[in-house]
């Protein structure tokens, strides 16, 4: 007969204090309680840019999910933000704009059901593409005309801000 895996208490830690120099001590007891097994982390976690602003995700089903919560953040382990709930193997993330000098982002998908709560997280980094406008063609003209009227680099580089040439 499979064995149950029981929820294990600990009470209260009880501190001595002998002189002056605490000691702590632990007790615990198994309750009977049998633990439900936590759902897996989904597998098969794939990430594709979809557009130049969107991510599309998709995963293997996980056994008794009956949703998956999809997070993101700009660095492997802090500053996750939910972004969605699905009931499917897919998400499509719109609102992934690339940030300048970031490398993509990394997503997490757990499943959850009522029941057995929330599973361990499946991690994925989908890179993303910053998108540079093309130069305004008239840059290159507009700095020629002002080089050879032999205007200064300072207003020469004011000009140029001012039409958003690099």
């Amino acid at each position: 007969m499979k064995s149950t895996p029981k929820i294990i208490f600990a009470i209260l830690a009880i501190l001595l204090i002998s002189s002056g120099v605490g000691m702590l001590s632990a007790y615990a007891y198994t309750s009977g309680i049998p633990i439900p097994p936590k759902l897996p982390a989904p597998t098969g976690l794939k990430g594709i840019n979809a557009s130049p602003n969107s991510v599309q995700l998709s995963w293997n089903v996980v056994k008794n999910a009956t949703s998956y919560t999809v997070v993101r953040s700009t660095s492997a382990t802090v500053g996750f933000i939910k972004i969605g709930t699905t009931s499917t193997t897919s998400f499509l993330d719109t609102t992934a704009t690339p940030v300048p000098n970031v490398t993509g982002y990394y997503y997490q998908v757990a499943a959850y059901n009522s029941k057995l709560g929330y599973g361990n997280p499946a991690q994925l980094l989908v890179p993303t593409h910053y998108y540079s406008p093309p130069p305004n063609p008239a840059c290159q003209q507009v700095k020629t005309i002002l080089s050879s009227a032999q205007y200064s680099s300072t207003i020469i580089t004011k000009v140029m801000a001012d039409m958003n040439c690099p």
